[in-house]
């Protein structure tokens, strides 16, 4: 998936996502990645807001309740 990059600061973690704007950017959506290996925040990955693309396999995970989407084993291309 190509987008921005974007992070939310949980309560236990960073989340990592990759954020798509609709066609009249009026709207987005985001999808959360874990990358493969032991990365640290911030020095492995890009600077906020700049566009990335991330390849991983599709999973999901329950918190709170509910279930949500994410890639894992992720990597960041050029």
């Amino acid at each position: 998936m190509n987008g921005a990059y974007a992070i939310n600061e949980g309560e236990n973690r960073i989340y990592h996502a990759c954020v798509i704007a609709d066609a009249t950017t009026c709207c987005s959506q985001g999808l959360g990645f874990q990358l493969s290996g032991s990365p640290k925040y911030p020095d492995d990955y890009p600077e906020l807001g700049s566009d990335i693309t991330v390849k991983g396999t599709f999973d999901t995970y329950m918190e709170r309740d509910s279930e949500f989407c994410q890639l894992i084993d992720a990597v960041i291309v050029a």
